[in-house]
């Protein structure tokens, strides 16, 4: 996949932000990071001009986040390809006997082989039907799952594990005090994402080696805020914080 993922970057303009583009945010995790003996790096962004103004989950004000509007719906558009709006996806059927399409031919020639209910967004119950040759859904975590899961008596052949095991980006916190001399992070000013990551316990998970630094997990359960990780670190690292 390496390959579709690297052009994918090309075109959403995926590039490592400039160690002056750091928060402060960013600076007081790296340098906790580098105290339990961790590897840091600043972060890839799909951003061209950001201004540092704080709308990164909202949708940036600026057109600094290089969304689709930027890039891949205005090439489909100028393809010839149609968007429509203000709609909102039922339910997905198929169309004749399910089986596989031998590829290889142009997709104009392939059969109609999904039908996707919509109803429109403007307060009419009326539904409107689209027949799809290919279809891709893409409407996130929740929306693809809610979608499918909508259409199950019309997808025999779903899997029963759709809906479940769901993490989302924030699932789990870490939470520290910083120890003295530390610089102090705003982290209600600039950027909304700190601009470095860490891939340590990725490649760690790949290789299965052990930690290098014997840092103790506890986790609690607070109201409305679901499972919080408390990390502990060994040396001048960030201490425990209990709830």
């Amino acid at each position: 996949m390496d390959p579709w993922y690297e052009m994918a970057e090309g075109m959403l303009r995926v590039e490592q932000i400039d160690a002056a583009l750091v928060p402060k945010s960013g600076l007081v995790f790296s340098l906790l990071m580098k105290n339990l003996g961790y590897s840091c790096e600043r972060a890839r962004y799909a951003v061209q001009g950001c201004l540092g103004s704080g709308f990164c989950v909202t949708g940036c004000v600026y057109g600094a986040k290089q969304s689709l509007l930027l890039n891949y719906l205005p090439q489909a558009v100028a393809a010839g390809a149609v968007i429509e709006t203000d709609l909102e996806a039922r339910a997905v059927a198929p169309i004749g006997e399910p089986g596989n399409v031998p590829g290889g031919g142009a997709i104009a020639d392939l059969p109609f082989r999904y039908l996707v209910t919509c109803r429109r967004r403007t307060g009419s119950r009326d539904l409107v039907g689209y027949r799809a040759r290919i279809l891709v859904l893409a409407a996130g975590t929740v929306g693809t799952a809610s979608l499918l899961l909508n259409s199950r008596a019309l997808l025999p052949r779903l899997s029963d594990q759709i809906g479940r095991n769901i993490a989302f980006n924030g699932s789990v916190k870490a939470a520290g005090i910083l120890p003295d001399g530390f610089a102090d992070g705003d982290m209600f000013a600039g950027r909304s994402h700190p601009g470095m990551i860490s891939y340590e316990f990725l490649a760690r998970a790949a290789s299965r080696s052990p930690p290098r630094s014997r840092c103790r997990c506890r986790r609690s359960r607070r109201p409305g805020c679901g499972w919080t990780a408390m990390h502990a670190s060994r040396g001048t690292g960030a201490l425990p914080m209990s709830s």
